[in-house]
């Protein structure tokens, strides 16, 4: 009886350890929701089932996951035309790479595959196709321009300022936005008694219109003028290592900083009412850097400050160059359309 008992146990103790090394068995539900929307008023069939679409009303229906397709038949006057929409795996499926077992696990259950939550039919008299989301509403795309603040572009130690920007829509997929951002000054960093501005010209291209959402990459070009002081770190140059005189010395410096830059990025604009919209993006491009000393000291030469112990952040960014280096852009804009 004890024997039957500890099996048990064992038994018990190893489905529990598959069932949690299984990410989408854990966290995906059996079923799921799918709503359709169509282009036009029709007809087709769902599991045996006859519904009557519109466009101005949803149908929603559950399906367990699984590995087989949706199938709807759409009725027309000449016949009849299928499509079909497969599954797509889950996000948590991939998460079973931290532990193999979770793969077999999901491949038992089926419950790895989830349909899209959203499906968009559009039918005409010659061929019928879909999307798995909702397109967004056309009155949103009317309006062309767009005016928008850069909301986080006054934080920071580096580079902060404000920036407005201006967006005009060229149709459906494709804008050109205008920006311009002014340094301000701040007693910290890079930013000490800063002086200057940037202006970037972007051209973007919408590569997915959602029900209030769109996706977007885009292409920019800036042009950066700034010049701020800063406490800088001296060696004499004419002076003996051994003589009695201090070498070293430090003096307040103003620097010039010219940047001329590329950065590709992608971004998404969320629709928060019919003229509200918030716009993050992220890119990496690249930039010419030209950095000057407007009013170094003669028969000098900049140095870190703080030997190795006490290392200088900023020394790169103010050392006299002109070189390439990354661009990183990572931002929130905030806009209202017109």
């Amino acid at each position: 009886m004890l024997r039957k008992i500890h099996s048990f146990k064992a038994l018990f103790l190893l489905a529990s350890t598959l069932l949690v090394s299984s990410c989408a068995t854990m966290f995906n539900p059996k079923t799921g929701s799918v709503t359709v929307r169509t282009s036009e008023a029709i007809k087709y069939i769902h599991q045996k089932d006859t519904i009557q679409s519109n466009p101005d009303s949803d149908t929603t229906f559950l399906e367990w996951s699984q590995k087989e397709p949706i199938e709807l038949k759409i009725l027309k006057p000449n016949g009849q035309e299928t499509i079909s929409i497969p599954p797509r795996l889950t996000r948590w499926y991939w998460m079973n790479g931290l532990n193999v077992v979770g793969f077999l696990v999901d491949e038992i259950t089926q419950k790895k595959y989830r349909y899209p939550k959203k499906v968009f039919i559009h039918s005409s008299p010659t061929s019928t196709s879909y999307i798995p989301y909702f397109p967004m509403d056309s009155s949103l795309i009317q309006k062309k321009n767009k005016l928008l603040i850069t909301t986080l572009s006054w934080i920071g130690w580096t580079h902060p300022g404000l920036e407005i920007s201006f967006e005009r829509l060229h149709g459906i997929n494709r804008s050109t936005q205008f920006s311009y951002y002014h340094f301000i000054s701040k007693p910290i960093g890079l930013a000490d008694n800063s002086k200057g501005f940037k202006i970037g010209l972007e051209e973007k291209f919408f590569f997915r219109n959602m029900d209030k959402v769109r996706l977007y990459s885009s292409i920019t070009l800036e042009y950066f003028y700034k010049e701020h002081d800063s406490n800088l770190s001296w060696v004499l140059d004419d002076i003996p290592q051994n003589a009695n005189r201090d070498r070293y010395f430090e003096q307040v410096t103003t620097i010039q900083k010219r940047f001329l830059s590329i950065t590709p990025r992608i971004g998404v604009q969320k629709y928060l009412s019919n003229r509200l919209v918030l716009d993050a993006f992220f890119g990496v491009g690249i930039r010419r850097r030209d950095t000057k000393h407007l009013n170094a000291p003669a028969f000098s030469t900049h140095i870190r400050n703080g030997g190795f112990y006490l290392p200088d952040l900023d020394y790169p960014s103010n050392k006299v160059s002109t070189r390439f280096s990354p661009n990183i852009d990572l931002n929130l804009r905030i806009g209202w359309t017109f």
